[in-house]
């Protein structure tokens, strides 16, 4: 089944970035109504992530293009990534650990009204308001922390994608690079054992007042059935 991306849902950010080059790009043999477009949108689904030393998280990158009619190559890099953490790039089965890069081509599409009944490996619908749903490569980012890594620190992870369109006359490719930065939070044993405890301490301290409460209670109306009764001056 298709995981399908809303991007009214707010753990998902959506950045649409379009260059228009209707203008500059007009070789001699297309005519005005073919002008050749270049368009690359992209989906960063979580830029904050959680791991605990010695774990990893995945998260997916998006990329697609309805605005455009010329395919976008796309090639991937690790910019920059803490000392000793491992990250791996994938897409459609092949990543950064077997390969000396990630690569991978968007083809320009249509949106739909309706979610794409099959995909190919790789691809992944997702939805753009006001757009409908769009087919888009996804690339998985792997993120391994080290056992050492100290807890409750912040580390970041910066992924490096350049965009190169080669447009059919123009002679020269078209170039554009991007980022796209991972906040990483460490959630140590530590952490996770106060926040533990302290819902464990909520739990029990609740009890533990309406006991006292109580007690308090039956002892005042004990003590006024005594001095009803005399037997306490």
């Amino acid at each position: 089944m298709n995981s399908v991306y809303r991007r009214c849902d707010a753990r998902y950010r959506v950045v649409v970035l379009a260059l228009a080059l209707c203008a500059a790009v007009t070789p001699a043999e297309v005519g005005a109504e073919d002008v050749m477009r270049c368009s690359l949108g992209t989906v960063q689904t979580e830029p904050h992530l959680f791991v605990s030393a010695g774990s990893h998280s995945t998260t997916t990158l998006l990329f697609y293009s309805i605005d455009g009619n010329v395919p976008a190559e796309l090639e991937f890099a690790v910019l920059e990534a803490p000392s000793g953490w491992e990250i791996i790039l994938e897409h459609a089965g092949v990543d950064s650990s077997c390969a000396a890069t990630v690569s991978l081509v968007v083809t320009p599409s249509l949106p739909s009204l309706t979610p794409h009944a099959s995909l190919e490996s790789g691809r992944e619908t997702v939805w753009i308001e006001p757009r409908g749903y769009v087919c888009a490569e996804k690339v998985r980012v792997h993120i391994q922390a080290p056992a050492t890594a100290a807890s409750g620190a912040e580390y970041a992870v910066k992924i490096g994608v350049e965009a190169v369109w080669n447009v059919p006359g123009l002679g020269v490719p078209l170039l554009q690079e991007r980022e796209f930065v991972y906040w990483v939070c460490l959630n140590g044993e530590n952490a996770t054992a106060t926040q533990v405890m302290d819902e464990a301490g909520t739990r029990v301290r609740v009890p533990l007042l309406l006991a006292g409460a109580f007690c308090l209670l039956c002892a005042a109306c004990l003590r006024g059935r005594i001095v009803e009764s005399g037997r306490l001056a």
